[in-house]
């Protein structure tokens, strides 16, 4: 069954044209709704995992606050997509959103939102190449990654690492590797530990930081 995709907008014809186009080109269903609306929704994402869509034209200030307590200061799980982003978007504004799986900005067309959003729904992460080279650069003057000569990843360390970085889940992990889901989610606490991030975002960074097989 695929996720359900929100669009966190404004009613305004613009949004609509967006939602609809949107839906023809991925050829699945979009939900749009205020923000008023999707703090009613809030807590159904532990029962059923989401993709939110969030324009941020539209969510702005306050609103940012009010939506990172709610999604991760109580442990709720959804993957991020940034839409309608300034250039100048600081990376430490990004890293606030820790399950953020794409960034696109104002004067992305809609050929490219759709094929980042298809890329996302499919598991991968649509960053551009300035966007993730600026990130690695965060880390590394902040100095929060291990190197990859001190991470001293095991062999099934590693194979984990490389599943996750082309996109599957921690139920296909384990699938594949013959394992337990709760297996795989032990070896990913340890591998995180290792390198020194928290999520499977900078998981993605330090791999390409380090050149680490199977980044994409």
């Amino acid at each position: 069954m695929d996720e359900k995709l929100y669009l966190i907008t404004s009613k305004t014809l613009q949004s609509s044209l967006l939602k609809e186009n949107l839906e023809r080109e991925l050829e699945r269903k979009i939900e749009p709704v205020t923000f008023n609306n999707f703090l009613e929704l809030i807590d159904t994402f532990n029962i059923k995992p989401v993709h939110i869509v969030l324009d941020m034209e539209y969510i702005q200030g306050d609103m940012i606050k009010v939506y990172l307590n709610h999604m991760h200061e109580e442990g709720r799980k959804a993957k991020e997509i940034l839409i309608n982003n300034n250039h100048d978007i600081s990376v430490s504004f990004i890293l606030q959103f820790p399950n953020v799986v794409g960034v696109f900005f104002k004067d992305d067309c809609l050929a490219n939102i759709t094929k980042g959003l298809s890329d996302v729904l499919s598991g991968r992460f649509s960053l551009s190449n300035e966007l993730s080279q600026k990130i690695i650069e965060y880390y590394r003057e902040n100095d929060l990654f291990s190197s990859r000569a001190f991470a001293d990843l095991t062999c099934r360390e590693e194979e984990i690492l490389k599943l996750l970085l082309v996109g599957a889940s921690n139920i296909q992990i384990a699938e594949q590797l013959f394992v337990s889901e709760n297996t795989v989610k032990t070896h990913l606490h340890h591998v995180f530990k290792k390198i020194k991030v928290r999520n499977r975002l900078q998981a993605l960074m330090w791999a390409k930081k380090y050149k680490f097989d199977g980044a994409v």
